[in-house]
């Protein structure tokens, strides 16, 4: 019996390192008399299937196959496996922080990053999100290959030592993305009766709240405040004492 094979090796395809493909898409082949070699053999589960698993490791591999059929010449096809490398995701190093400090993670080698637990982090899909965490914590990052198939992780640990002490910055850019949208005061929650006032710097009272709770972002009664430096007075209630210092609004 004789056939007219049509040869076909399968498509061209990517994958990852370490990683394995089906080859072949070849018609006939059930059929008696039909014999299928394929090359290189090494990294091939059995070589002489129609449908060989590949598993070229580290390498781009291109993957011939030799059919053979009763009464008709040899046919030969070429596939090639292209092996993506595996991003070197690292997540920078450790640190250690007081309570109430943010620390800002950095993590490099990939195209995309995603940070793990989210709860502590802003912009935790960046390759360098803000972290504060009020405890020790393992923040976890995958990072992927411009194809987004294949992808590496690492960790850091952001070591936290207790503190009282209030962690005042004195910049807020309230522009709406998420980022610095707010006064962030750390540890302002363990003085739950404090008073917080905000001068011009003609000395008019321009914003007064007791107590304050990391939420002031620039307008006051629906009205927002002109870019501009302010002075504030915050009060820490229960006899604990007072802090003077700038606001700096940027908009």
């Amino acid at each position: 019996m004789s056939y007219q094979i049509k040869t076909d090796a399968g498509r061209d395809t990517s994958i990852c390192e370490n990683s394995t493909a089906v080859l072949g898409n070849i018609l006939y082949i059930n059929s008696p008399g039909i014999t299928y070699s394929w090359s290189p053999a090494a990294s091939l589960n059995k070589a002489t299937d129609p449908r060989p698993i590949a598993s070229p490791g580290l390498t781009s591999t291109t993957y011939t196959v030799t059919i053979n059929a009763t009464g008709c010449p040899p046919k030969v096809d070429q596939v090639t496996e292209y092996v993506i490398p595996t991003p070197p995701v690292n997540a920078g190093n450790a640190t250690t922080i007081m309570e109430g400090e943010n620390v800002t993670l950095n993590g490099s080698g990939a195209t995309y990053y995603y940070w793990a637990p989210t709860n502590s982090l802003t912009y935790p899909n960046t390759a360098h999100p803000d972290a504060e965490p009020v405890v020790t914590t393992t923040y976890t990052v995958t990072g992927t290959d411009p194809t987004y198939k294949c992808y590496n992780s690492d960790t850091v640990r952001i070591t936290v030592i207790k503190s009282d002490e209030i962690v005042i910055y004195n910049t807020i850019t309230p522009n709406g993305d998420g980022n610095n949208d707010v006064w962030y005061m750390g540890n302002i929650q363990k003085y739950p009766n404090n008073t917080l006032e905000l001068f011009n710097r003609y000395g008019k009272l321009v914003y007064r709240v007791s107590p304050y709770l990391n939420d002031f972002g620039g307008t006051v009664s629906g009205q927002e405040l002109p870019a501009a430096t302010y002075f504030y007075e915050l009060n820490l209630g229960d006899g604990l004492g007072k802090k003077h210092g700038t606001l700096t609004i940027v908009r």
